[in-house]
């Protein structure tokens, strides 16, 4: 919720929506991976050989 909180905060404070927008399309495909059983057990698992690049 504090995720949320900070996107309204954003969102008010610079009359724009695309914080908030953002958060929501993250929550959404969050939940979009938990609903899938197969992928969750495919992302869960350790990469075996990282690709040498850096994940942000």
């Amino acid at each position: 919720m504090v995720e949320c909180a900070q996107a309204l905060s954003i969102a008010d404070a610079a009359d724009q929506r695309t914080a908030l927008a953002n958060l929501i399309d993250d929550w959404r495909t969050t939940a979009d991976i938990y609903s899938d059983p197969d992928l969750v057990s495919m992302l869960s698992v350790p990469i075996p050989e990282p690709l040498g690049m850096v994940v942000r």
